[in-house]
């Protein structure tokens, strides 16, 4: 493709369009920003190239020239993708905030990129070096209209923590003495995010003219949900509202806490919160010292989140470890929701279907919930072919006795070639529950080695069906074992060691049996 000359022309004309495009609209500043991009795009777009010629290792001669550009040619190649993806990570970082929070939502995209990188780019959750604190102090005294010292009685020089969007300090109030931590944006933020994605839809615009490099994927349209998740965790008075949301969803639930917004101290690029005492979820060594039952811990929070995607269809979609706090009692605290994900009933019910046939082991099941998800195609042909593919990974990844021992991390590490084969499409609502969960299961793991996400499903799953606000699904599941559509190879799975449950449904199914009949 490089060396024809009709492609070299067509790609000239593309490159000089953006740069008119650009240009006419954010003069010399917009040029100088599309040319950092590009800088880095090009270099990853000729490494990308080498890694999949065969003449590297067929002709000295260019191998040799081609190393002057690549020096990590030399390398194994297992060595060198490591290598290329922290060299991504550097290059995201230098690149700033856009990027940045681009690279978070990458990391769980395993239909866009590769493995290694997604472990790579994952360090984005809670690597980030802070602004400068004077830029920082300053806009919080314009934002908030007031010398800090007639709100405050004091507050921290340094940063508590940082992310790709702003960062904290911790302060204690001047009329209440009650302690607080002020979140401010970065200065210029919503300028800086509105020129970078203009010019990357510009750039996808033109991409989208070659069929080869996007492989069917809509760049536009992502880029159009990443705006919209984007432009609400930039409002600190949208994640207000979310943390009031959240705190009223889990109103007299005691192992919950959600700090109290104070509104007088918030705005657009401010927002003062109540400051919560506590463990970080990484300090499991003084949690122990201090007589806490961690499984109990990581138990109760699987379950607390399974609560938001299963009865609240509200979630807080960056569960980590700086975004939580076990506090002293044992409740565990939540906080920063400016990345929150919506779950309607419909996706709530496609999710479940997913879930149970995974576990039955009915992979055309599988694959048909896929299609029902938006991850492949409706019309798709070769779900048959996408179902054989996945049976021997997960068959692999089940005990003897049907029990799954593989985490929800390793699923979908295995899913990942088989996600790039058929052109997998992740809409922008799973991939946020995706994200979370895999976060969840991180987070689990290191206070219980022994915690996996899909098993404590099944157990919650069992509970929640005969609750009150669990009718939807037991009435869903009764359906469908009814009509025979949910095809459950190993309903014990689901039913397994609890009685109760197992005579509730045959009760149901036998009053759906009855209904028919006497309707007949």
């Amino acid at each position: 493709m490089f060396y024809n000359r009709h492609m070299i022309s067509k790609a000239i004309k593309s490159i000089y369009t953006i740069y008119r495009e650009i240009f006419s609209q954010l003069g010399f500043q917009g040029i100088k920003r599309l040319t950092a991009f590009f800088t880095f795009a090009f270099k990853l777009s000729l490494y990308v190239w080498f890694e999949n010629k065969d003449f590297l290792t067929k002709n000295h001669t260019i191998f040799s020239i081609a190393e002057k550009f690549d020096p990590l040619l030399k390398l194994p190649k297992p060595e060198r993708e490591v290598k290329r993806a922290k060299w991504v990570l550097e290059q995201i970082l230098e690149l700033g905030s856009t990027f940045i929070k681009l690279g978070q939502v990458m990391s769980t995209r395993a239909d866009l990129i590769p493995l290694t990188y997604m472990k790579e780019l994952a360090k984005l959750q809670d690597e980030i070096p802070p602004f400068d604190d004077d830029l920082a102090f300053k806009t919080i005294q314009e934002e908030l209209k007031k010398p800090l010292t007639s709100i405050f009685a004091e507050v921290d020089k340094v940063t508590l923590a940082s992310g790709s969007l702003g960062q904290v300090y911790r302060a204690k109030l001047l009329d209440s003495n009650k302690e607080v931590i002020i979140k401010v944006q970065k200065p210029d933020l919503r300028d800086i995010i509105e020129q970078d994605i203009f010019i990357l839809r510009t750039i996808s615009k033109e991409a989208s003219k070659y069929p080869e490099l996007v492989r069917g994927t809509d760049f536009e349209s992502l880029l159009d949900e990443f705006l919209k998740v984007l432009h609400e965790e930039i409002d600190y008075i949208q994640e207000g509202k979310s943390c009031d949301h959240f705190r009223k969803n889990f109103k007299g639930y005691y192992r919950v806490y959600v700090p109290k917004v104070y509104w007088q101290y918030t705005t657009r690029k401010v927002i003062t919160l109540e400051y919560i005492k506590g463990y970080k979820i990484t300090e499991k060594e003084e949690m122990l010292t201090a007589g806490m039952n961690l499984k109990e811990i990581t138990r109760e929070g699987c379950n607390i989140y399974l609560k938001q995607l299963l009865t609240d269809g509200f979630f807080h979609a960056d569960p980590h470890p700086g975004n939580l706090r076990i506090m002293e009692d044992g409740r565990l605290a939540f906080f920063d929701f400016g990345m929150v994900g919506h779950v309607s009933k419909e996706l709530q019910i496609k999710l479940v279907n997913t879930m149970i046939h995974l576990i039955s082991k009915d992979y055309r099941g599988v694959v048909e919930d896929f299609a029902a998800l938006g991850l492949l195609d409706k019309n798709c042909t070769n779900l048959d072919d996408v179902a054989k593919d996945i049976k021997p990974l997960y068959d692999a990844r089940f005990e003897s006795d049907n029990e799954i021992k593989a985490s929800f991390k390793q699923i979908l590490e295995d899913m990942a070639e088989i996600v790039y084969k058929y052109k997998f499409r992740l809409p922008v609502e799973l991939a946020l529950i995706i994200r979370a969960l895999l976060t969840l299961e991180g987070l689990g793991h290191s206070l219980d080695p022994d915690f996996n996400v899909i098993r404590a499903f099944i157990p919650f799953i069992q509970r929640y069906m005969f609750t009150k606000e669990g009718a939807w699904l037991r009435e869903h599941i009764t359906d469908k074992l009814f009509s025979g559509s949910l095809g459950l190879q190993n309903p014990d799975l689901i039913l397994r060691n609890n009685q109760i449950i197992y005579e509730e449904i045959i009760g149901d199914f036998k009053n759906k049996f009855i209904e028919v009949v006497s309707y007949n």
